[in-house]
């Protein structure tokens, strides 16, 4: 009886409980070989080839051991681009702490700048106000004084013109007396200078 030896697929077309295909349905994951009768082309017989399933596992064994070898070349890539991704984010960290400190120090400087300006002004306003006030008060006490001036020159005037009057009657013949003019402006440029610190000022009767 001649044999020959071929694959064939997971389902054929024999029907009997016990037949190659019944066999190969229920085990389909061993490998088989097929005799073939030559005499009747019907009967088969199917026995598991040796050594084909351990093939069959070493194959599998290498195709795991790539790809592990894959993932943990994938896996030392990943953590090589993590850890330069680290180095880049503490860098990055680093100069915007960096900016920081030098906008905040800049800050800083740019308030106290301000600051002092503002207290400068401020200080300017008040010696302003002060000045003003001083003024103003003194103005005041100018224009009291000088009116007081005015109504002492007055009634000095008034005074002077009742004895005019009283030497004429008694026909006695009166001059003005030039030591009482110089006497009367003396007098009022001294209170003037001891009062209010004028040096000099014209009394004419205007102000």
């Amino acid at each position: 009886m001649g044999d020959k030896v071929n694959e064939i697929p997971r389902l054929i077309n024999i029907e009997e409980k016990g037949s190659a295909s019944y066999i190969l349905e229920i085990n389909p994951d061993v490998p088989h070989e097929v005799f073939r009768n030559e005499s009747t082309a019907v009967e088969v017989v199917v026995k598991e080839i040796n050594g084909r399933n351990k093939k069959k596992k070493d194959t599998a064994h290498v195709n795991t051991d790539v790809t592990i070898r894959s993932r943990n070349k994938e896996i030392e890539g990943l953590k090589k681009e993590l850890h330069e991704a680290k180095i880049g984010t503490e860098e990055v960290i680093e100069s915007s702490r960096l900016i920081t400190l030098e906008i905040k120090k800049q800050l800083d400087k740019a308030y106290q700048r301000e600051l002092k300006e503002q207290t400068r002004n401020i200080a300017l306003q008040l010696e302003n106000m002060k000045l003003r006030t001083l003024l103003d008060s003194k103005t005041i006490l100018v224009k009291k004084l000088l009116k007081e001036l005015t109504n002492i020159r007055r009634v000095v005037k008034v005074v002077a013109k009742g004895l005019g009057s009283s030497a004429h009657s008694a026909h006695v013949t009166t001059k003005s007396d030039p030591g009482y003019t110089s006497f009367e402006k003396d007098l009022q440029h001294s209170f003037l200078v001891d009062a209010l610190g004028v040096d000099s000022l014209t009394f004419n009767g205007t102000f």
